[in-house]
């Protein structure tokens, strides 16, 4: 998350890379470790792929 800066930032990568509309409370009880595996691995997979094409 801190990759993106806010949790704000994180979600607006989100919706960009899926068209899945993730609130800023979603990733903020992500980051404080509520959810399910799956949930994780999607964020930080979408992240990850989100992230490398703004750096490009």
């Amino acid at each position: 998350m801190t990759k993106a800066g806010t949790q704000q930032a994180a979600a607006d990568i989100i919706l960009s890379e899926t068209g899945f509309a993730m609130s800023q409370g979603t990733i903020s009880r992500l980051c404080k470790g509520e959810g399910k595996p799956a949930m994780f691995y999607f964020v930080a997979y979408t992240l990850e792929n989100g992230l490398g094409k703004i750096k490009k």
